[in-house]
């Protein structure tokens, strides 16, 4: 697995935008410069217990947004309008 930094926002729900647009609920797992893995909710648990889970993925950070509960409510099918959300590499460089 490639090394990458741990973040403080390891934990943190973001929008990741996956194949053909589509959106998916993750967790953070770690990034670096121009990635981030992210985990489904459920292996990120495993994988914090130590426990066998899947592998995070690598998005770009220019594909992960920060999450917003009220978004993800009102979109009920989570169609999103990307320009929208705030993008994850804006966050990053908050810490």
């Amino acid at each position: 697995m490639v090394c990458m930094e741990t973040t403080s926002k390891r934990g943190s729900l973001v929008f990741a935008r996956c194949y053909g647009g589509k959106v998916a609920v993750l967790k953070v797992w770690s990034e670096d410069e121009n990635i981030v893995l992210l985990s489904d909710p459920r292996q990120f648990d495993r994988l914090q217990h130590g426990l066998d889970a899947l592998s995070p993925v690598g998005f770009p950070k220019s594909d992960v947004f920060e999450y917003d509960e009220r978004i993800a409510k009102d979109t009920g099918d989570l169609k999103i309008k990307w320009e929208s959300l705030k993008p994850y590499a804006d966050l990053s460089r908050q810490e």
